[in-house]
Protein backbone atom coordinates (compact mmCIF):
# COMPACT_ATOMS: atom_id res chain seq x y z
CA UNK A 1 0.00 0.00 0.00
CA UNK A 2 1.58 3.07 -1.03
CA UNK A 3 -0.60 5.74 -0.32
CA UNK A 4 -1.15 6.21 3.76
CA UNK A 5 -4.81 8.05 3.09
CA UNK A 6 -5.82 4.66 2.11
CA UNK A 7 -4.79 2.81 4.61
CA UNK A 8 -6.08 5.45 7.17
CA UNK A 9 -9.43 4.44 5.18
CA UNK A 10 -8.80 0.80 5.68
CA UNK A 11 -8.57 1.73 9.47
CA UNK A 12 -11.71 3.79 9.33
CA UNK A 13 -13.37 0.92 7.90
CA UNK A 14 -11.94 -1.43 10.38
CA UNK A 15 -13.36 1.02 13.50
CA UNK A 16 -16.86 0.98 11.62
CA UNK A 17 -17.19 -2.24 11.41
CA UNK A 18 -15.75 -3.28 15.17
CA UNK A 19 -18.36 -0.23 16.63
CA UNK A 20 -20.79 -2.41 14.65
CA UNK A 21 -19.93 -5.61 16.79
CA UNK A 22 -18.58 -7.03 13.32
CA UNK A 23 -14.90 -8.24 13.50
CA UNK A 24 -12.99 -6.78 10.94
CA UNK A 25 -12.24 -9.05 7.95
CA UNK A 26 -10.07 -9.05 4.96
CA UNK A 27 -13.21 -9.68 2.20
CA UNK A 28 -15.25 -6.98 4.86
CA UNK A 29 -12.92 -4.68 4.34
CA UNK A 30 -12.80 -5.24 0.79
CA UNK A 31 -16.46 -5.39 0.17
CA UNK A 32 -16.92 -2.02 2.61
CA UNK A 33 -14.46 0.14 0.55
CA UNK A 34 -15.42 2.50 -2.16
CA UNK A 35 -12.41 1.46 -4.05
CA UNK A 36 -10.57 -1.58 -5.13
CA UNK A 37 -8.91 -2.95 -2.17
CA UNK A 38 -6.41 -5.88 -3.07
CA UNK A 39 -6.89 -8.49 -0.14
CA UNK A 40 -2.77 -7.58 1.11
CA UNK A 41 -3.88 -4.52 1.74
CA UNK A 42 -6.64 -5.35 3.92
CA UNK A 43 -4.77 -7.62 5.66
CA UNK A 44 -2.39 -5.08 6.39
CA UNK A 45 -4.81 -2.53 7.75
CA UNK A 46 -6.80 -5.12 9.88
CA UNK A 47 -2.98 -5.84 11.56
CA UNK A 48 -2.19 -2.05 11.97
CA UNK A 49 -5.83 -1.79 13.36
CA UNK A 50 -5.43 -5.01 16.29
CA UNK A 51 -1.87 -3.74 16.75
CA UNK A 52 -2.68 0.08 17.58
CA UNK A 53 -2.52 0.29 21.11
CA UNK A 54 -4.01 3.85 21.45
CA UNK A 55 -6.70 3.83 19.38
CA UNK A 56 -5.82 6.77 17.06
CA UNK A 57 -9.03 7.09 15.52
CA UNK A 58 -11.30 7.32 18.90
CA UNK A 59 -12.94 10.85 19.50
CA UNK A 60 -11.29 13.31 20.51
CA UNK A 61 -11.48 14.41 24.48
CA UNK A 62 -13.70 17.65 25.73
CA UNK A 63 -11.50 20.47 25.17
CA UNK A 64 -10.29 21.19 29.37
CA UNK A 65 -11.07 25.22 30.15
CA UNK A 66 -8.33 24.90 33.12
CA UNK A 67 -4.91 26.23 31.00
CA UNK A 68 -2.44 23.68 32.95
CA UNK A 69 -4.85 20.57 32.29
CA UNK A 70 -5.15 21.88 28.39
CA UNK A 71 -1.33 21.98 28.19
CA UNK A 72 -1.00 18.48 28.94
CA UNK A 73 -4.05 17.07 27.35
CA UNK A 74 -2.13 18.70 24.28
CA UNK A 75 1.32 17.26 25.43
CA UNK A 76 -0.28 13.87 25.30
CA UNK A 77 -2.14 14.44 22.00
CA UNK A 78 1.36 15.40 20.52
CA UNK A 79 3.03 12.52 21.89
CA UNK A 80 -0.18 10.17 20.37
CA UNK A 81 0.40 11.83 16.91
CA UNK A 82 4.06 11.49 16.90
CA UNK A 83 3.77 7.64 17.81
CA UNK A 84 1.34 7.49 14.72
CA UNK A 85 4.03 9.25 12.14
CA UNK A 86 6.40 6.90 13.35
CA UNK A 87 4.29 4.22 12.45
CA UNK A 88 3.45 5.45 9.04
CA UNK A 89 7.23 6.54 8.42
CA UNK A 90 8.27 2.71 9.55
CA UNK A 91 5.56 1.47 7.11
CA UNK A 92 6.93 3.75 4.01
CA UNK A 93 10.31 2.78 4.78
CA UNK A 94 8.83 -1.13 4.53
CA UNK A 95 6.87 -0.29 1.30
CA UNK A 96 9.70 1.41 -0.14
CA UNK A 97 12.11 -1.74 0.21
CA UNK A 98 9.50 -4.23 -1.42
Amino acid sequence: MKDPAIHYSLLSICKQLQEKGIKPTASLVRAKAHFNVNIADAITAIKAFHSDDDDVLAAQPEVMSDPVGRIEQLEKRVAQLEKVLRGVEKYLSDQERV
